[in-house]
């Protein structure tokens, strides 16, 4: 971002100029000083990373069943609403919820599109308790637009944070159904491999 190089570009010039003030006949270690600070604080004022974000959708769905294809561009977008909101949450704790919520959310989506086969399985998940989670943080970032800070608008943000806290209890909880067979799976294949270990013993 621009502020980053214009506080680095003053950093470096405030360092040229007190060492040449300073100390005189040594322009050229000023000035390989001062390019030193710059890079480090340009270094230093790098912005985060952003977090991990779905890929465009390009589902392929067994047998070309459009009404699970629009499930999941359904999904996709909940998933966007939900990190908008998140991001430019003012409360901590909505805002650590909601990003939970949200890398969560787009864990199962990727499973589910390497596994369409289980769409079906998380269709309540994903009309319902995404589509409620999507629907309850874009009121909070509506809310928060307006710039009220009432007695109402504070009884909103308790009751939204409550609300992410039972969410991603059902994000969770969904996740996990999901990966039981794979649990399942792995659990047999270690099984296969001690029992193999045993009978060359």
């Amino acid at each position: 971002m621009k502020y980053r190089k214009i506080i680095a570009i003053l950093a470096a010039f405030i360092t040229f100029f007190v060492l040449n003030e300073s100390i005189s006949g040594i322009e050229f270690l000023s000035l390989f000083f001062s390019a030193g600070v710059y890079f480090a604080v340009k270094t230093v004022l790098k912005s985060e990373p952003k977090p991990k974000e779905v890929p465009p959708v390009k589902v392929e769905i067994l047998n070309d069943e459009n009404e699970l294809k629009q499930i999941m561009n359904n999904a996709y977008e909940d998933l966007m609403d939900i990190q908008r909101a998140y991001r430019k949450a003012r409360h901590d704790s909505i805002k650590i919820k909601g990003e939970r919520l949200y890398h969560t959310g787009v864990n199962i989506f990727e499973h589910l599109r390497k596994n369409p086969k289980k769409i079906r399985q998380a269709r309540r998940y994903l009309n319902y308790y995404l589509d409620t989670a999507a629907t309850i943080m874009n009121k909070y970032s509506n809310f928060i637009d307006t710039g009220l800070n009432t007695q109402e608008t504070e009884k909103i943000y308790n009751e939204t944070d409550r609300a992410l806290e039972i969410l991603n209890k059902a994000f969770n909880k969904q996740f996990v159904k999901l990966m039981e067979n794979d649990m399942m799976d792995m659990e047999a294949d270690i099984k296969v491999l001690e029992d193999t270990l045993k009978t060359e013993d």
